[in-house]
């Protein structure tokens, strides 16, 4: 099963939006400017009417505001996350108040994918619009993909161990986390189909390195993938092998990136990798439970990753002492690092895996 089966093969952008706003000169601006590229918008005045009115429909989108009245947009977009993930209903603010940083910080905290301040200009509105429904697109095929390959890695051992996805379990784990460089910027431009194409072959290669290692991938969202290894079930030497799956990645990686250049496709690949003690289980409340991994090593491998440059494999000097890194592969220290969840400068390893040969950048 393929990104690309999973995928609605039409290239252009298009879809349903909700916009959330009781300006009715807002209202027609936003007809006249969204409809225009082929978008149908349906407005509602109030919060509460907008909840009620998703209860029963579809929307692609939604263009909320953040002053409503007695149920704010904040309130709108915390209970619609309740129900949808930020892939399944994209939510953009379009308020007055995003001028203000503590508003937009807010709106992120409820769950937003964006925050646009009035007054708007019209092409970036719609070149927003498109980015957010184009990495919906491409997160929602990505999790078919996902679950039909944990799934596949988890049945055997499953099968041994019936309770294995019902419990919480805590344990030692290695967390990798690879990110697309460039990622945002190629979405505003390509077509759908070609980043799906794209993302299709990325994720096939990874998750492969990923699986020969005996590492399990755990989760994607739109450009990003997380690996573990040692939970749920032990490897030895997993610190060893979670960086030799890093190296193999991106020297894979290198070869896929040769080829996107050739159609005009700019990408980059960076890796992060942590270690310690994680929970794993099925975590989350209802439709949005899923069998995963949470813990702090988990979010310090994350902001690891977004250390490294295309190329870059940044790794904590926890896997740094246990991963015996091949003489080939050049090794800086990289001292005095801030790490937001870290108290104090930190030194980590950067490992050159692969040559950079794009100009792709971070995300």
């Amino acid at each position: 099963m393929r990104l690309s089966d999973l995928a609605t093969p039409n290239p252009t952008v298009s879809g349903l939006i909700l916009c959330v706003d009781g300006d009715l000169d807002m209202q027609q601006q936003l007809a006249n400017y969204v409809s225009a590229p082929g978008f149908v918008i349906v407005f509602q005045n109030d919060g509460e009417h907008a909840l009620d009115w998703l209860t029963t429909h579809h929307a692609d989108l939604v263009l909320l505001e953040a002053q409503l009245g007695e149920t704010d947009g904040f309130e709108v977009c915390r209970r619609l996350r309740k129900r949808q993930t930020t892939s399944e209903l994209p939510i953009i603010f379009l308020s007055a108040s995003g001028t203000a940083p503590e508003m937009r910080v807010r709106g992120f905290e409820a769950g937003a994918n964006d925050f646009i301040a009035k007054p708007f200009y019209p092409p970036e509105l719609i070149a927003r619009i498109r980015v957010a429904l184009q990495m919906g697109a491409v997160a929602a095929s990505a999790e078919n993909l996902l679950s039909r390959y944990v799934t596949r890695a988890l049945r055997k051992q499953a099968a041994l161990d019936p309770t294995l996805l019902e419990r919480h379990e805590e344990g030692h784990a290695v967390v990798m986390f690879a990110d697309l460089r460039g990622f945002t910027r190629l979405t505003a431009n390509a077509q759908t189909a070609h980043v799906i194409k794209m993302l299709d072959e990325y994720y096939e290669a990874m998750m492969q390195v990923v699986e020969e290692h005996g590492g399990i991938v755990f989760d994607v969202v739109g450009d990003e993938l997380m690996a573990v290894f040692n939970m749920p079930f032990p490897l030895p030497m997993s610190s060893y092998l979670a960086v030799q799956a890093a190296i193999e990645m991106q020297r894979m990686f290198q070869h896929l990136q040769r080829a996107w250049l050739k159609t005009g496709l700019a990408i980059g690949l960076g890796i992060g990798i942590h270690q310690g003690d994680v929970m794993i289980g099925n975590l989350g409340a209802g439709s949005l439970q899923r069998y995963t991994v949470i813990g702090n090593v988990v979010n310090l491998a994350s902001r690891y990753v977004g250390l490294a440059k295309d190329g870059e494999i940044i790794i904590s000097p926890e896997v740094y002492d246990e991963a015996q890194i091949p003489d080939d592969v050049p090794v800086t220290v990289l001292p005095d690092v801030n790490i937001k969840g870290i108290s104090g400068a930190q030194h980590v390893y950067r490992l050159q895996a692969a040559i950079n040969s794009s100009t792709a950048d971070h995300t």
